[in-house]
């Protein structure tokens, strides 16, 4: 199984984007769609006054975690072992651990270290469900898996806006059931927020 040394310390969240950005950029740029449409929902949502004006960076940080995954295995396009597997879950106890010296960063930890828990507590990596996931992962949760499934990657092409929405619906067990109603309600806006984005 491949693996890599862990990042050293970084003394500012700017620090770790910029490193990220470095190390693999569609990771990066998945990254910045993600926060916008993590703030989009909460805006639609009216839940962003309850995490503040430290959502979109914090959403960015949301795979930092990554840093410790080297950038051959990120950019695998074959199907992976249980071992990668493994290896790529472990990105969200990297991230917060990543984020945990920094001051300030504690949205930036939550959601780094939570945006693969499910609703139904079939998630990662400590299967909470419900209101037990912090509303950051849970918003940020939704994102992820829009843009996941939008933007083409090299194993992959990307899906239209319907089919992206067609498919979250089908994996409604995954997510908040209030966000995935606002998404889907507002999913003009959510669509023109990630067209703008891409542009």
């Amino acid at each position: 199984m491949t693996s890599a040394s862990p990042p050293t310390p970084a003394t500012t969240t700017a620090e770790l984007l910029a490193r990220l950005a470095a190390h693999h950029a569609d990771t990066h740029q998945h990254s910045l769609r993600v926060a916008r449409l993590a703030v989009a929902l909460a805006e639609n949502a009216g839940v962003a006054l309850r995490l503040g004006d430290k959502l979109g960076e914090a959403a960015q940080l949301h795979d930092i975690g990554k840093l410790a995954i080297p950038a051959a295995l990120l950019n695998k396009t074959g199907g992976l072992s249980a071992g990668e597997r493994t290896r790529f879950q472990r990105h969200t106890h990297d991230g917060a651990t990543l984020l945990a010296p920094i001051a300030g960063a504690v949205l930036a930890q939550a959601i780094a270290q939570n945006h693969h828990e499910r609703w139904d507590g079939s998630g990662y990596p400590s299967g909470l469900c419900r209101e037990a996931i912090p509303l950051g992962a849970r918003l940020v949760a939704l994102a992820d898996v829009y843009d996941a499934l939008r933007a083409p990657r090299a194993y992959k092409d990307g899906r239209t806006h319907p089919e992206v929405l067609a498919t979250m619906t089908r994996m409604n067990q995954q997510f908040d059931p209030n966000l995935l109603t606002v998404f889907l309600v507002k999913e003009a806006r959510i669509a023109q927020s990630y067209d703008k984005v891409q542009s």
